[in-house]
């Protein structure tokens, strides 16, 4: 091992910037994610950041013979837990007044765990970073502390180790940063949730700083020397960060390698040391400094402010409150910064401090864990009906929604493995098999009709089998979050969408049914319908119905009629009605190439006229319910949409196709 004194890794005022530009991409993304498409990546910049600082203050211990572990945990408690422990207490505060049962349990849960530095993986196990509901948590931003704090509890220890054996550091970095990242293109495949939050699939980005602590220290050398090197290196960096923000999104396959955009930009304008050319000019200015010294308490304060101003709103607010809310969150910060922190890490920097945060976040996950873990009791007698109507679709134990899904959206014709899904084992793989009746033809039916899509296929199951005459067999293979496709479904067992679509077109010109309605939540595109439609007439289908979007809403629709509505809730409604389904729809109307054998069916002109969009079918607002969360319609809401719309238009196309 190499055991030169080491350079000194002073403090970088360009560094604070950097955190500057982290702590903003990801604000912005949170507050305009249309707009700041790839904010989400600053969170990668912090990685790199944190594990470049981490090391180096290791490093420098290490070989000057000063390193403590103890000295060293205390530090990070009092650079962490207090800021944690205030933003936990308020959380739970405000949870405890606005939110529901099954909301405040889910907040209690993260509030446990977030405490514990483990809500990564609490989070992985309940859905995606992007998901809907994942607007709604207020916590979700703790999962990247999770991955850190896990970090900072593991990598003393290594270097430590390692050190002590007098081996070669900068192997076991190299060979942690290749093996980590080589997991993460993996697992980016079958298991993409569980990539996105674990600490195994995003150690290589800490890696990438740990690496750059290693050069500094021991070989600064082979960091840039010249203006020009560093000009180069500093403006790559920031090429390559403003490209992650553009070219990546939501949709895109993250990290993977798309991750070696923002995480390799970052080490690079490390690398480029404080004079270079983008350090200096930029990151160096003075406001960004400044809002690099509160990125912490900003970064742990804006998600909580965004989650309970769109659960406060049932919807996404408006562009001028979303404003204030960025105003908000960075007030929170300047307070939390020049009242709590900077004191306690001038001042008050005593071990005594540290125990002290560090017995109120054990309090604090003790408690939240215990309220969590209690059995809630509720007597129906005893309940008012605004906590009866909740009660009933309510995303928690016993799950009603669930109940529904296994048994009228067909669960056993979805190729999607939901039951691993929910025992916190999410998976891409397609499921083995699914039901043969979802596919096989019957003989002693006269007419098929067969549904193909996503999840909002599958919802127009249980009204088709109700009203549709008895001489037509149903057959159904429809995947959840999968739309139909008839391109790029290579043989695959890793794809489940791509395995479903292909199984779908193996078992149409197969069987050929009469008619097939091609449905989908989002994203419609009339260029990949129109593939849909050339595909299947070749395959002899006579028929195809495309629907349009179904109503959407803001937030589900109880949690909606509950919070703006309650108690005399009106058959229509705009409140809460997201209005780019409208344009979508008119779009696709405007558009749509009605030929014979091919049609377009406008949903939203069943549930939707100029005084609202239907929130009920019949006087009982829970019983004739036309959604039970965004836009998946109810038992009632399908039947009605079969007798009003479906049936008529699958009968009129067999008997437009038979003249």
């Amino acid at each position: 091992m190499n055991l030169k004194a080491p350079s000194l890794l002073n403090y970088r005022a360009d560094i604070d910037g950097l955190r500057a530009v982290a702590v903003l991409l990801v604000v912005g993304f949170h507050a305009f994610p249309s707009a700041i498409t790839g904010g989400f990546i600053g969170v990668d910049v912090f990685f790199v950041i944190s594990g470049f600082l981490i090391s180096g203050i290791i490093l420098q211990g290490l070989s000057a013979g000063t390193f403590s572990f103890i000295d060293f945990y205390a530090r990070r408690t009092r650079r962490i837990f207090p800021t944690l422990t205030i933003v936990l207490l308020a959380s739970w505060a405000l949870g405890w007044a606005v939110l529901q049962s099954d909301e405040y349990s889910r907040l209690l849960k993260h509030e446990a765990s977030g405490a514990a530095f483990v809500l990564n993986y609490v989070l992985a196990s309940e859905g995606g970073y992007f998901d809907r509901v994942a607007e709604s948590k207020p916590l979700l931003h703790l999962w990247s502390l999770g991955v850190e704090e896990q970090f900072y509890a593991l990598w003393p220890f290594v270097l430590w180790y390692v050190w002590r054996l007098r081996q070669k550091l900068w192997l076991v970095i190299v060979l942690l940063c290749l093996v980590s990242f080589i997991w993460n293109l993996v697992d980016i495949q079958t298991k993409p949730i569980d990539t996105f939050y674990s600490l195994q699939t995003r150690l290589w980005e800490l890696m990438l700083g740990a690496g750059l602590a290693y050069i500094s220290v021991f070989n600064p050398k082979l960091l840039p020397q010249t203006d020009r090197s560093k000009a180069i290196s500093s403006l790559s960096g920031l090429v390559l960060i403003a490209s992650g923000v553009i070219l990546i999104d939501s949709k895109s396959i993250f990290p993977g390698w798309w991750a070696l955009l923002p995480t390799v930009g970052a080490a690079l304008l490390i690398a480029s040391q404080a004079d270079g050319f983008v350090n200096r000019r930029l990151l160096s200015l003075r406001w960004m400094v400044w809002v690099g010294l509160v990125s912490f308490p900003m970064y742990l304060w804006h998600w909580p402010v965004f989650a309970f101003a769109r659960i406060y709103y049932s919807s996404t607010p408006s562009y001028f409150v979303r404003l204030v809310l960025i105003v908000l969150s960075f007030a929170l910060a300047v307070v939390t910064y020049v009242v709590i922190e900077k004191p306690i890490r001038t001042r008050f920097k005593t071990n005594k401090v540290a125990a002290f945060f560090a017995a109120a976040l054990l309090l604090i996950a003790a408690s939240s864990f215990y309220q969590y873990s209690q059995p809630i009791v509720v007597d129906a007698a005893t309940q008012n009906e605004k906590a009866k109507f909740y009660s009933y679709f309510a995303d928690a134990p016993p799950m009603r929604w669930l109940t529904f899904f296994e048994k009228e959206f067909r669960h056993d014709c979805n190729f999607y493995q939901i039951d691993e899904y929910y025992a916190a084992r999410p998976t891409n793989k397609p499921k083995a098999n699914i039901a043969p009746d979802c596919f096989t033809s019957d003989p002693l039916k006269r007419h098929r009709v067969l549904i193909w899509g996503d999840s909002h296929a599958q919802m127009l199951n249980s009204g088709l089998a109700k009203t549709l005459p008895t001489d037509w067999q149903l057959m159904q293979i429809a995947s959840s979050g999968c739309a139909a496709r008839v391109d790029h479904l290579e043989q695959t067992a890793t794809d489940y969408c791509a395995y479903s679509n292909r199984f779908a077109l193996n078992t149409i010109e197969k069987v050929v049914p009469d008619v097939v309605i091609v449905a989908q939540s989002n994203g419609h595109n009339l260029a990949s319908m129109n593939r849909v439609g050339n595909a299947l007439e070749k395959l002899g289908v006579k028929s195809v119905v495309f629907l349009g979007p179904s109503p959407h809403w803001q937030d589900d629709l109880p949690k909606i009629l509950i919070r703006r509505l309650w108690p005399n809730i009106p058959e229509r409604t705009w409140v809460g009605v997201n209005r780019e389904v409208f344009e979508t729809n008119t779009k696709l109307k405007n558009k749509f190439s009605t030929t014979q054998g091919k049609t377009y069916v406008d949903i939203v002109d069943s549930f939707c006229n100029s005084d609202g969009c239907l929130t009920r079918l019949g006087d009982d607002a829970q019983r004739d319910a036309t959604s039970w969360d965004y836009g998946h319609l109810t038992a009632a809401a399908s039947e009605y949409l079969a007798k009003q719309v479906l049936v008529p238009q699958i009968l009129k196309g067999v008997s437009d196709t038979s003249k």
